[in-house]
């Protein structure tokens, strides 16, 4: 009877050891899988939703991340622009007939055309009337010039390419001097409005002038036609 009693007390231990075992080992490996597979689908909801995000357009794409960066490039943008005085009316004609030369320009881009965006390009430089310009003096002179260089050297840039990336780059570099050039001199009308993609050039971010308020991407066309804000009506 001692002996049966032994093996019996025996089984009873092994077996509430075994249980003990299985109960942590299995209860923490299962728990430990449960875990992995929480965060498994936490991930990949994240993902899509980052996923969902980058193939949004403007409305769906969320420019918080780049809004400080595009603010303070913008803001120093602006300390180097003048506001002339006295501007005689021949200058804002020519401003103005550059204007909406460069809006068809800005067009051509909007619309992924390299070859329009060439001819364009020449119609915009070529609307630079420098005879009419030429009664500029002073700092009004001397910044026209500046600029003017700028514009005619990515214009001719443009003009010559057939690659819409090289297009689109030298355009960046056309809208920032018109922009000043516009700041500066004024038009005879209406509203013009500064825009800003953050996504433009692998997140560099890049500003163009448009005559609409509504928002018509030409660093991306229809691959991201909405992405943009308005940052400055003038």
């Amino acid at each position: 009877m001692n002996i049966m009693a032994g093996f019996a007390t025996i089984i009873i231990i092994t077996s509430l050891i075994t249980f003990t075992g299985t109960g942590c080992g299995g209860g923490s490996g299962n728990g430990g899988k449960q875990a992995k597979g929480d965060q498994s689908q936490q991930e990949d909801h994240q993902h899509e939703g980052h996923d969902h995000q980058a193939k949004g357009t403007g409305k769906e794409h969320d420019h918080g991340d780049h809004d400080e960066a595009g603010m303070a490039k913008s803001e120093q943008g602006n300390t180097s622009v003048p506001s002339f005085q006295n501007v005689n009316e021949a200058t804002k004609q020519v401003m103005g007939k550059v204007k909406e030369n460069y809006f068809a320009l800005k067009d051509a881009f909007v619309a992924t055309d390299a070859k329009k965006a060439s001819q364009e390009a020449k119609n915009l430089l070529a609307s630079f009337d420098n005879e009419a310009l030429g009664s500029l003096e002073g700092k009004q002179q001397s910044f026209y010039k500046k600029k003017y260089q700028e514009i005619e050297q990515a214009l001719t840039t443009i003009e010559k390419s057939s690659d819409i990336k090289k297009q689109r780059k030298a355009f960046e570099s056309v809208s920032d001097n018109m922009y000043k050039l516009l700041k500066a001199f004024g038009t005879e009308d209406g509203k013009v409005y500064r825009q800003y993609c953050p996504m433009a050039f692998d997140n560099e971010g890049a500003y163009w002038l448009s005559d609409a308020q509504k928002i018509r991407n030409p660093y991306f066309g229809d691959k991201m036609l909405k992405c943009s804000k308005v940052r400055e009506t003038f």
